[in-house]
């Protein structure tokens, strides 16, 4: 008999990629209900307090006082341009496309990154 376990790799990924789907779906219904700038904002607001709890949590304080200005500078932009600009626009998409389409175009990413940058260099 074959034990889950040996397939636990298999398992975790399909279990990665139908959470993806669904919130992908359920973002896009939310964008729809309440708008795309609203859930981002939500969305942001809530995982900063839920990455402060665990920071809370692990190191008993809600910031790590060990980082330095600069890296917090870096980290900074990552997220206004990562979470906040990136997301935001990904949200409009689920609105405008619909999910379906707006992971397809997104997964499609990585196939025009390397032709780009075929192209480029």
């Amino acid at each position: 008999m074959v034990s889950p376990l040996n397939h636990s790799g298999e398992i975790a990924a399909l279990g990665a990629a139908t959470c993806w789907a669904f919130s992908a779906l359920f973002f896009a219904a939310a964008g729809a209900r309440i708008g795309s700038l609203s859930v981002n904002l939500l969305r942001l607001v809530l995982a900063l307090f839920f990455l402060s709890a665990s920071v809370w949590i692990e190191m008993g304080q809600p910031w790590p006082k060990a980082v330095g200005a600069s890296a917090w500078g870096w980290l900074s932009l990552s997220g206004l341009v990562g979470f906040a600009l990136g997301d935001l626009f990904l949200f409009r998409a689920f609105v405008e496309l619909g999910a379906r389409r707006a992971i397809v175009m997104m997964a499609l990413v990585p196939l025009f990154t390397a032709l780009f940058g075929r192209v480029a260099l």
